[in-house]
């Protein structure tokens, strides 16, 4: 984890991370052990189908099961999956956003595409704030960033100039975390 100063009146940690997203309206599963990921991924589909696999380490890493595996069905296959699983690099507490990396989820069309996304945090990369990330960029990326880095921030919304509010438009319209430790 990254260290960052506490800041006066936000979330912080763990906590402010659930808290933040979660009045987003994100669904958050707590897991103690990348062992249980796989079970809560299962809670979280609730028998929709199909599940579209990231090809991120830390979901191949927690045995996630899925219908189709990313990049190998193609865009096309990712386009009909209805959840999509995929991987972060971190949290943000204080907006309760995730962050993916695409060089590491090998693009964006797992959180994009299907109306469900399933993301999988590690609870020790968590940080206060968007700055707090975003400085530590050169020991996450030594070299460069990559191409893309998606800060994705509860469900996709939109509005119109009328004010009213679309949930889904560009994205998925339910996310859920399965929080690994804290």
């Amino acid at each position: 984890m990254i260290p960052s100063a506490r800041f006066v009146g936000g979330p912080a940690g763990v906590d402010g991370w659930v808290a933040s997203f979660g009045a987003l309206g994100g669904h958050v599963h707590q897991v103690d052990a990348i062992g249980d990921v796989a079970a809560a991924v299962d809670a979280a589909v609730a028998g929709r189908a199909p599940v579209l696999v990231g090809a991120d380490p830390l979901v191949r890493s927690a045995g996630v099961r899925g219908d189709m595996q990313w990049p190998d069905c193609g865009i096309d296959g990712a386009a009909t999956a209805a959840v999509g699983v995929v991987g972060v690099i971190a949290g943000i507490a204080a907006t309760g956003s995730l962050v993916v990396d695409a060089a590491v989820a090998r693009g964006r069309a797992v959180s994009l595409l299907p109306p469900v996304c399933v993301f999988v945090l590690d609870a020790t990369t968590i940080v206060d704030t968007p700055s707090a990330f975003f400085r530590g960029h050169h020991e996450r990326w030594p070299d460069r960033p990559p191409s893309q880095v998606v800060v994705i921030t509860g469900p996709s919304r939109s509005a119109d100039i009328e004010m009213t509010l679309t949930v889904g438009v560009h994205g998925p319209g339910e996310v859920h975390c399965v929080i690994v430790g804290g």
